[in-house]
């Protein structure tokens, strides 16, 4: 969703992923701390209830899992989002 100047949240999050030794990727990203707290709660049941190991890269997270192990890994991303800025057609190169 597009934003108009000052209306937009001040970062967006994202979630870094590798299955494997697969090729990482952006999962998806969100727009807010309290969508990225939902979605983990709903990755835990889903590994937990599949018994798929994974492992989240971020200091807020306690593993249950080592980084050693094959399984999922994941990071959550955070970048700051500014304003849209308007330009003419002739500052295009």
């Amino acid at each position: 969703m597009y934003y108009l100047n000052d209306r937009h949240p001040k970062y967006e999050y994202a979630l870094y992923c590798r299955h494997g030794q697969g090729m990482p990727f952006i999962a998806r990203t969100f727009n807010d701390i309290y969508e990225v707290k939902r979605f983990i709660q709903e990755m835990e049941k889903r590994h937990n209830h599949f018994h798929q190991i994974f492992y989240i890269d971020n200091d807020f997270y306690n593993n249950k899992y080592s980084i050693n192990l094959n399984g999922t890994y994941y990071k959550f991303l955070r970048r700051p989002v500014s304003d849209w800025q308007e330009f003419e057609i002739g500052e295009v190169a």
